[in-house]
């Protein structure tokens, strides 16, 4: 079960970032696209970009106060 899953689109315009376009809650039984492109045409639903990206910026913040950033760092440094 994804709860939540995101995907972003890796941007790089002034500098590098994420750009969440797709949001998927099994909990909860839901699975939104912000951009996609339907028949031939890019469709970007604004509104629910905006709730995508505040969502990853709360997301972030939680994932960083639990301590995944720091334990992904210290895995990522050689030990002697």
């Amino acid at each position: 079960m994804r709860d939540p899953e995101m995907c972003f689109e890796l941007g790089s315009a002034d500098e590098p970032h994420l750009d969440p376009f797709y949001f998927r809650n099994d909990y909860i039984g839901v699975e939104q696209w912000s951009r996609t492109i339907e028949r031939g045409h890019n469709v970007h639903l604004s509104r629910l970009h905006e709730q995508h990206k505040q969502f990853a910026k709360e997301w972030d913040n939680n994932l960083r106060l639990q301590g995944f950033a720091g334990a992904f760092e210290r895995q990522q440094t050689p030990r002697a």
